[in-house]
């Protein structure tokens, strides 16, 4: 399902400076699950598709780096960025919460999507913003 994705991140010229702020734009990548699609999925698929990212990347870097992930509410999108190295002042000026816990953050995930699908209303101010960080 998310396929084309995993394949454009293998060949993807990565930016490696130190500059955070470059380089999370730079690095950046979205997914949107549109409601055919989201019929189809379940919790796991997402932690599947959050494990294949961060392998892909883990090859790709072929050194040590910081992947996350977020839910953009106002985008209706899941993103991901990497950056070079160990990294813990993410690049955003909102509070966030950060969680190491795959399960976690893919239940959260799936709830947005399904809010944001079933809701007439589109309530992304009441949605955290929830970072998957993967060291």
């Amino acid at each position: 399902m998310f396929d084309e994705l995993l394949d454009l991140i293998k060949v993807e010229d990565l930016n490696r400076t130190n500059d955070v702020s470059s380089a999370a734009t730079d690095n950046m990548w979205s997914i949107y699950i549109d409601e055919e699609k989201f019929k189809l999925i379940k919790v796991e698929d997402l932690i599947f598709l959050l494990s294949d990212i961060s392998k892909v990347l883990k090859n790709v870097w072929g050194c040590s780096f910081t992947l996350y992930f977020w839910f953009d509410a106002m985008a209706g999108q899941l993103r991901f960025s990497s950056l070079n190295g160990v990294v813990d002042n993410l690049p955003f000026r909102s509070k966030i919460e950060i969680t190491d816990n795959i399960q976690f953050f893919s239940e959260k995930i799936y709830e947005y999507v399904k809010d944001m699908h079933m809701s007439r209303e589109y309530p992304s101010l009441q949605w955290p913003l929830i970072v998957y960080r993967v060291k």
